[in-house]
């Protein structure tokens, strides 16, 4: 059975590289919407919406959806307010409330250089606590919560004539790390990308060291608006690999 730490991962995880599936024009477009799956060796195992709005400076983004896996079933909404300044994202609250296997309430206030305060309700147990990396006061600067790291991702990407570099820092509430955007060549009519995550805290050391890299695709020429969106993101995993489509 998976503890807190470990839903609570694997659903900023699944936030994350799941909404990166999907672009934004943030200068042409007030609203945004998509729905998509994601599928383990054919299998599905979550579904989600994605939804917001992005004008006047603000923004707002909720992500409702299921993950199943390993035993789990978790149901999550997940949604981010904040400002935005020209390329950069300023969260002010982010909430995550899961329900299922797993039942919790997570709130992060923002300050514009680092996390304000955490609450998460009930809190987690002694022991789902042991053997975590504990987090520290570095560990809350200069991070973006889940919903807010994918919107400032796909700000950059919109001024970017290369999709394949970048660094999301984001922090949970429970858990610190980053994801890396690297270049990982072209085929057919496609860029490969590589998103490498890298835990820093709130997790238990895997005893490899070797970090998870996803594989995430884009078309060569720009569309919707002149953004490049992409179009896959395939996840590893010991049981098989994760893959997460648009469906509509």
């Amino acid at each position: 059975m998976i503890g807190w730490s470990g839903v609570h991962c694997l659903v900023a995880r699944f936030l994350v590289l799941t909404a990166l599936v999907y672009g934004i024009s943030p200068a042409q477009a007030d609203t945004f919407g998509a729905r998509y799956e994601a599928r383990l060796s054919g299998i599905s195992i979550g579904s989600g919406q994605l939804t917001g709005e992005l004008k006047a400076g603000a923004y707002t983004a909720t992500l409702r959806g299921d993950v199943s896996l390993l035993g789990v079933s978790t149901r999550f909404v997940a949604s981010s307010k904040g400002l935005s300044r020209d390329a950069k994202i300023v969260p002010a609250r982010y909430q995550l409330r899961t329900e299922g296997a797993t039942e919790r309430a997570v709130t992060v206030d923002f300050l514009p250089d680092r996390t304000a305060t955490v609450s998460i309700e009930p809190p987690p147990t002694e022991s789902e606590q042991r053997g975590l990396i504990p987090l520290e006061e570095a560990h809350r600067r200069n991070a973006l919560d889940p919903i807010s790291a994918v919107i400032s991702e796909l700000l950059r990407l919109s001024q970017s004539d290369n999709p394949c570099t970048g660094v999301a820092q984001v922090f949970t509430g429970s858990s610190r790390f980053n994801v890396d955007i690297v270049a990982g060549g072209t085929r057919n009519d496609e860029i490969e990308c590589r998103a490498v995550h890298r835990p820093i805290a709130g997790h238990r050391p895997t005893g490899n060291g070797r970090p998870t890299i996803a594989v995430v695709t884009f078309p060569k020429t720009r569309q919707e608006n002149g953004i490049r969106l992409p179009t896959r993101i395939e996840v590893p995993l010991s049981l098989g690999t994760v893959t997460i489509r648009r469906v509509t």
